[in-house]
């Protein structure tokens, strides 16, 4: 969905192969028009073939190893590759925000096209799409502005949905306290 990513690293080690993309072509992308987006295969099979491999011998490319509390942020459209070399927990979301919204809402309105509208993946889409629509995201200058001000109460927060409304008085569970304290159920 052009979405951009984060990925907080708890715990082990993920190689990361990431390229510029600008240089997406040269990658031998595989257009799947169902879901409008890119596929690519993997590395290895690139290498393993001459012209694919001196085409990605031509893409600038940045490798590294994130660690244990590293965070990364990818931004839509980069072409990457992950190797977990190590067992790894991992905390990572999709975004969307003003930066990709209108790629977003082009990308999904061209693959509901390619849907069944009496599917449940046609219905959610839909839904997904209706909501993005609603969220007016502020400009950046006034974004940046915003961090002088108080915060909004949550009922004028920007992208505060009824379905939200339930999670407001809501409390925060921990699930693990890490010293092998009690669970969220009391147990250990």
């Amino acid at each position: 969905m052009r979405s951009n990513f984060w990925m907080f690293l708890g715990e082990g080690y993920k190689h990361w192969v990431t390229f510029h993309p600008d240089d997406a072509p040269l990658l031998s992308p595989a257009w799947d028009d169902a879901e409008q987006i890119d596929r690519f295969s993997p590395l290895a099979e690139l290498a393993a073939d001459p012209a694919a491999a001196a085409a990605v011998a031509r893409a600038r490319r940045l490798e590294f190893t994130l660690r244990e509390g590293d965070t990364l942020y990818i931004p839509r459209g980069t072409p990457h590759e992950v190797t977990n070399l190590s067992a790894t927990t991992a905390v990572s979301a999709n975004f969307i925000d003003g930066s990709n919204l209108h790629e977003t809402l082009a990308q999904g309105r061209a693959k509901l096209e390619r849907r069944d509208p009496s599917s449940e993946r046609h219905r959610n889409l839909r839904a997904m799409l209706d909501a993005l629509d609603e969220i007016d995201f502020p400009e950046l200058d006034d974004d940046v502005a915003a961090e002088e001000r108080a915060p909004l109460p949550g009922e004028q927060m920007v992208g505060s949905f009824p379905l939200h409304e339930r999670l407001k008085s809501s409390r925060p569970v921990q699930l693990w306290a890490g010293d092998g304290g009690a669970s969220a159920n009391g147990s250990k």
